[in-house]
């Protein structure tokens, strides 16, 4: 399966994953329970040192493809380069494809969509209330194109994984 998200990853020298949000190996259990590997698209910069309170992220069985990350202001992260969509439609040769909601991740639904390719989409926050507060006039422009966004690629999804029962 390829999971696909726009989180940051940090890669030591020798090849160890670590991430700085949710994505310890643990969570990638859920999907090695139905899936023989799991390939990993997110941008991934090189560190020699690990700094404190990241997980690791990588283990057996899960493979990291970086996407550039060039992502410095709200404007980049709104934009997918070139390189990133030639590597996400590189990866499609899946039997599924997990998105969690960001741009990279529509990118991934959509070519997944028109290849006829299973795909789910794991909401965890929601796209208004993220950009509305991500403290720029940018983000409260965009907030709700990321909504409707949104909305409209989990309606789509054939399978959605909701963090909460009650908000989202």
């Amino acid at each position: 399966a390829l999971f696909v998200h726009s989180s940051r990853f940090l890669r030591t020298p020798d090849g160890s994953v670590f991430s700085r949000s949710s994505f310890p190996y643990q969570a990638w259990i859920r999907y090695l329970k139905y899936f023989d590997g799991l390939i990993v698209i997110g941008r991934i910069s090189d560190c020699k040192e690990v700094p404190a309170g990241l997980s690791l992220s990588s283990g057996p069985h899960v493979t990291f493809v970086g996407v550039p990350d060039d992502h410095d202001s709200l404007f980049q992260k709104l934009q997918i380069g070139p390189k990133s969509r030639i590597i996400i439609q590189e990866m499609l040769k899946c039997d599924a494809v997990i998105v969690r909601q960001s741009n990279l991740g529509w990118l991934a639904a959509r070519e997944a969509k028109r290849r006829k390719i299973p795909w789910a989409v794991e909401v965890v926050s929601d796209a208004w209330n993220s950009y509305w507060h991500y403290g720029s006039l940018l983000g409260k422009l965009y907030a709700p194109i990321a909504w409707w966004g949104s909305r409209y690629w989990i309606g789509q999804a054939g399978f959605v994984i909701y963090v909460t029962r009650e908000y989202l």
